[in-house]
């Protein structure tokens, strides 16, 4: 009997732990559902249901890192992420999250090192021979695991200054596209480093498939402009330097005249507001319309002396002394 009993106790157990198991699993898929639509109160909801039962199940973990990270609990996130790391540090989401708490942090090399184990992992899936058999939402996952780790390298190696490695990793973000991040900021991003590059014509691309839905953004149509007229274009670039006057015509007049007493925000606010009336002095003064040139240098140089290409207006301007 008592053999019997003990033999139904196991029994028990071992249904109800199977009842547990499949109760975690629900509120789990039920937090990533809601988290994938952005409802992140409800998956929370659901993550604290799971961890109640489980609270070691480092998927349920790793996914509450990533809802508090969405929610911008940035130590909650870190804590939670730690201790999901401790019990599975293989698990690239995790891997991933605390990469980003790095970044956040601005501990650039600890979150280099975690994004090359990002890459380390997708790349091994994409050398493997049987990587085309793959389920697509398994490629897709592994892709944007590969896409979003270049995109966090890339962003660190802006924050240094190294453009050129910027760019590399920009590059090899956009080549296989995430499903996390969006592919517009990425580009709007490699194109600010070609920009600084000085690599016109092929931020020129980016700016074309960028431009739908920017016509109202000055910097974007300054930006835009001034590739139109480094590669030569300089008619097509007049009349989007115009329509960038235009949209900050009552903001360069509150600016006028300050230059000499802007803080450092301001500074930058009016060097950006300054470069469409240097595109246009530049255009102008090529047009032989030096009236309307001189005009245009004297409203730059009136909100910033710094222009971002001042070796152009030397070139441009060294023809008419007066």
């Amino acid at each position: 009997m008592v053999r019997f009993l003990g033999s139904a106790i196991l029994l028990i157990c071992m249904i109800l732990s199977g009842c547990a198991s499949i109760k975690v699993a629900s509120d789990y898929e039920q937090a990533l559902r809601a988290f994938q639509k952005q409802l992140y109160a409800d998956a929370e909801t659901h993550l604290q249901s799971a961890l109640r039962q489980k609270p070691r199940n480092e998927r349920s973990l790793s996914l509450q890192g990533w809802v508090f990270f969405k929610m911008g609990m940035m130590e909650e996130s870190e804590k939670v992420f730690k201790l999901a790391y401790q019990i599975n540090p293989e698990n690239i989401s995790t891997v991933e999250g605390l990469a980003w708490i790095d970044y956040a942090k601005g501990q650039n090399q600890d979150a280099k090192n975690r994004f090359r184990k990002m890459i380390k992992y997708a790349l091994a899936h994409f050398n493997n021979p049987y990587w085309a058999d793959y389920p697509i939402a398994d490629r897709e996952y592994i892709q944007s695991v590969h896409s979003n780790a270049n995109y966090g390298l890339g962003l660190i190696a802006k924050r240094m200054g190294q453009w050129d490695l910027a760019r590399k990793y920009l590059e090899e973000a956009i080549n296989r596209p995430s499903a996390s991040i969006d592919l517009e900021e990425m580009r709007s991003l490699l194109v600010e480093i070609l920009f600084e590059l000085r690599e016109f014509k092929q931020a020129l691309t980016h700016y074309q498939i960028l431009k739908s839905g920017r016509e109202n953004s000055s910097f974007f149509l300054n930006r835009y402009a001034w590739c139109l007229y480094q590669t030569g274009n300089i008619e097509e670039a007049k009349p989007f330097f115009l329509k960038s006057r235009a949209l900050i015509a009552s903001e360069a007049e509150r600016y006028r005249g300050t230059s000499t007493v802007q803080n450092v925000t301001g500074k930058l606010i009016a060097k950006r507001i300054a470069e469409t009336y240097y595109g246009l002095a530049l255009i102008y003064a090529k047009e032989k319309n030096m009236e309307e040139g001189r005009k245009e240098l004297s409203f730059a140089l009136s909100l910033s002396p710094f222009f971002h290409s001042p070796e152009e207006i030397t070139k441009v301007f060294k023809p008419f002394p007066e």
